[in-house]
């Protein structure tokens, strides 16, 4: 997917803002907002989880479905510059690669448009489930439309081949394909998600409760699989859940620039480091310091931190 951010000057905020809803954008029908620069970045939970995990050093491998568009190309060349391989990306000729138009928002905390595109028509025939043996980790980040039913088909395979599976479903996945995501549910190790994907999951699997509660959702999800369960909570940090203990990694202080893919990193950074051996605690504590550090970057290019940087920060 291509982020498009839309930036606008301080005094165009002041006339977008609304007083009455602070955490609300407001825009005034037909009117015209100049914009003071656009800047395109690769995005997505799928490009963002390869190029947070490639940072770390591991070897990545993506499979994603792009346009046959400029658009397209702009993400195929990004990622191979991050020494991502590509080699299992496929393209389609009808439909336009997905794309999210980032607007302003002082805060950081970014509204986005998002047009999903060729990656939520992937078919079951155009996925690479025979070479699947070759990863020792599976990471399946959020789909999409069509994609999103064959996350079963996915997840199977890869359990099959002996990877650890861990996946970070959308609140969509939830709500509008939940089916597919509960068969899924035995072949998953590891489900991450932040507190309204938690939420929503807490409905789905226990209707009869309506207090939220982690350690009751933990509860419910176990027998069904997934062996950890993470949730993060933004200022209230991440929490780590498995059958012997209740993990609570604080965040890392931080001013907030832009939010966008934060959660993406944090995720990229707990997988990543597991399977470089690290214990829970010091995933969690690394992926804090990373999510941190990109929550506070307003540079794409410089929103990642390196293993040696991580582990540099958790010591100090």
């Amino acid at each position: 997917m291509c982020d498009i951010y839309l930036n606008c000057t301080n005094e165009t905020f002041a006339q977008i803002s609304s007083e009455e809803y602070p955490d609300s954008l407001s825009l005034e029908e037909g009117t015209k907002i100049d914009l003071s620069s656009i800047k395109y970045a690769v995005g997505g939970g799928g490009a963002n989880v390869a190029c947070g995990i490639a940072h770390l050093g591991l070897p990545t491998t993506i499979f994603a479905k792009i346009g046959s568009d400029h658009l397209g190309n702009f993400v195929f060349n990004t990622l191979s510059q991050k020494q991502i391989d590509l080699s299992l990306c496929i393209t389609s000729k009808t439909i336009e690669t997905g794309t999210s138009l980032i607007l302003p928002s002082e805060k950081g905390n970014h509204p986005i448009l998002v047009f999903r595109g060729a990656n939520a028509s992937v078919q079951e025939a155009e996925l690479p489930l025979s070479i699947l043996d070759q990863f020792k980790g599976v990471y399946i980040a959020s789909l999409a439309g069509d994609f999103a039913k064959l996350l079963p088909k996915i997840a199977v395979r890869a359990k099959a081949t002996g990877s650890l599976v861990m996946h970070n479903p959308s609140k969509s996945q939830l709500t509008n394909t939940q089916d597919a995501f509960l068969e899924a549910l035995p072949s998953l190790d590891i489900l991450i998600v932040n507190l309204s994907e938690a939420k929503a999951l807490f409905t789905t699997l226990i209707s009869s409760q309506k207090k939220f509660s982690l350690q009751l959702l933990y509860k419910h999800l176990s027998p069904k699989g997934p062996h950890t369960l993470i949730m993060t909570s933004g200022k209230d940090g991440a929490y780590c859940v498995t059958k012997q203990k209740t993990i609570h990694q604080p965040s890392i202080p931080t001013p907030v620039v832009n939010t966008v893919g934060a959660g993406d990193i944090f995720g990229a950074t707990f997988f990543g480091t597991v399977m470089l051996g690290s214990t829970y605690e010091e995933a969690l504590l690394l992926a804090a310091h990373n999510s941190a550090h990109a929550l506070a970057s307003s540079d794409q290019e410089t929103r990642l931190l390196t293993l040696n940087e991580l582990i540099s920060l958790s010591k100090s």
